[in-house]
């Protein structure tokens, strides 16, 4: 299969993977925050992303190394070595859960105080942070496998049973236990079909494989860098503040993780291929693939951030109710912050990917290290939007350290013609109905609103030359992924 085909082909199931679980968890968070009181959908979101925090320590990286290394030694016919690099990290993870398990119920009377949390819901953190953990690991040698279609398979599957257990436990009347054991029940099931026992060999040879712990280590800050930016956020609040006002911000990190989808869709989709492609030093290709990523990933997401900052209100009450309505003011913050770092990950895992984990695991110790420094304080001073301003500040150094060392390796040269078109048909299209945005004030007219914008905001694009023959063939090879096959004399007259 050759590049482009297999990117479509990859981009088609992650596109569909990533879709189901955004559409899950995000009724998965409305069932929470419709149906529980604010301090106990704060304990909900505690819970489920202390799990997620931990999980990034545990698997020590091996998930991103895996991810990594798997495409190559396959490319290179060395199946066996792929074998023994899968068995010596499950073993190792393995170990890690089991220590770090025992750390926390040794002390788990003061975690448990530190995370304003009862007893019961700390342990189910951790039963659900072993099993999630295992999930990622075998998730990511799927993934590396491109087997995308067992891999969306088992994601819908883990999001689909996550919100119906979690439904029904909710309305059973089981309260903030409900999402969270929905979530333990969903990656069990999740680890069940992602289970692959002819990859695990307890006959390990030469145990010590130092490319393996060469990119792990990178993988571990990796992992850990994006659970800190994703997951750290909501146990930082709540220490510092109060799990009403996590609650509270979690709304508009809800709201506000439907920028990063597509983004992260495309950054997952080449990441293998970018890969394959390091091993015949293939760059030229490798710079179309990334040029592409950030194209689209602009041409997506700015769209939605004018729409979720112009409406706010609207969107908050259609998800929420009144007392999240504080989210309006860091959902413009956090949405900017999210598309930024989708794009500074996407362009670190492209500097991995090129073989250059040392390059890679420094920006990750220095972005992690001042979000560190400045989230705590900003998030005692301004709570909520503290820690926003907090996280676009530290997205902004991510890109920018990114770009220029990946610049050093390819020569990538950032689209800014591109997204001077972009912000120019957005603010065109977009910036007017703050007039009338009071009279959006229902899921009808939201949606009408935003559909007939989105069509001026693709037609701008035409007269503003924006597409380029590349896009009209990744178009037309979607949409023969779909079987639909009517619009090709169509995009051809664009």
């Amino acid at each position: 299969m050759s590049v482009f085909n297999k990117t479509v082909s990859n981009t088609f199931y992650m596109v569909l993977v990533w879709g189901i679980l955004t559409l899950t968890s995000f009724f998965f968070q409305l069932l929470s925050i419709k149906y529980l009181t604010q301090e106990d959908f704060g304990i909900s979101l505690t819970a489920i992303n202390f799990s997620v925090f931990i999980s990034s320590i545990v698997i020590l990286g091996f998930n991103i190394a895996i991810a990594k290394l798997i495409p190559e030694y396959i490319r290179k016919k060395k199946h066996e070595r792929a074998r023994n690099i899968v068995s010596r990290s499950f073993i190792i993870i393995l170990i890690s859960s089991f220590i770090v398990s025992i750390i926390i119920l040794i002390n788990f009377k003061q975690i448990s105080i530190l995370l304003k949390m009862p007893v019961s819901i700390l342990i189910l953190s951790v039963i659900s942070m072993f099993f999630y953990s295992l999930s990622i690991f075998f998730g990511n040698i799927v993934y590396g496998m491109q087997n995308m279609k067992r891999y969306f398979i088992s994601g819908s599957a883990f999001g689909i049973s996550r919100l119906i257990i979690s439904f029904l436990l909710i309305l059973l009347g089981f309260g903030y236990f409900g999402p969270i054991v929905g979530f333990l029940i969903g990656n069990i099931i999740w680890l069940a079909l992602l289970f692959t026992p002819k990859m695990i060999t307890f006959k390990i040879k030469n145990f010590n494989d130092k490319k393996l712990f060469e990119y792990s280590v990178p993988g571990l800050l990796s992992t850990f860098s994006n659970s800190l930016f994703t997951n750290a956020q909501y146990v930082i609040l709540s220490i510092i503040k109060t799990v009403k006002i996590t609650g509270v911000f979690g709304v508009g990190m809800l709201i506000s993780s439907v920028v990063a989808v597509i983004p992260n869709i495309l950054s997952l989709s080449i990441f293998p291929i970018l890969s394959e492609l390091s091993v015949g030093g293939r760059k030229n290709q490798s710079l179309r693939l990334i040029k592409y990523t950030i194209k689209y990933s602009l041409f997506f997401t700015i769209p939605i951030i004018f729409i979720f900052s112009i409406f706010g209100n609207t969107v908050i009450l259609l998800f929420a109710n009144e007392n999240y309505v504080n989210a309006k003011y860091i959902i413009p913050i956090i949405s900017v912050s999210s598309l930024i770092m989708s794009l500074a990950s996407g362009m670190n895992n492209a500097i991995y990917a090129a073989k250059k984990p040392t390059t890679y695991k420094y920006i990750l110790l220095i972005v992690s290290s001042i979000f560190l420094i400045i989230t705590p304080v900003l998030s005692y001073l301004k709570g909520d939007i503290g820690i926003s301003i907090g996280f676009f500040i530290t997205m902004v150094i991510f890109f920018i350290i990114s770009f220029i060392n990946l610049r050093k390796i390819i020569k990538l040269e950032f689209p800014s013609m591109n997204l001077l078109k972009i912000l120019l048909a957005s603010f065109l299209v977009f910036v007017p109905w703050i007039f009338f945005a009071s009279y959006v004030n229902n899921i009808i007219s939201l949606i009408t609103v935003s559909l007939i914008s989105l069509v001026l905001y693709v037609l701008l694009l035409v007269l503003l030359k924006f597409y380029e023959n590349d896009d009209k063939r990744i178009i037309k090879s979607f949409l023969n992924k779909m079987k639909i096959n009517n619009f090709d004399k169509i995009i051809d007259r664009i």
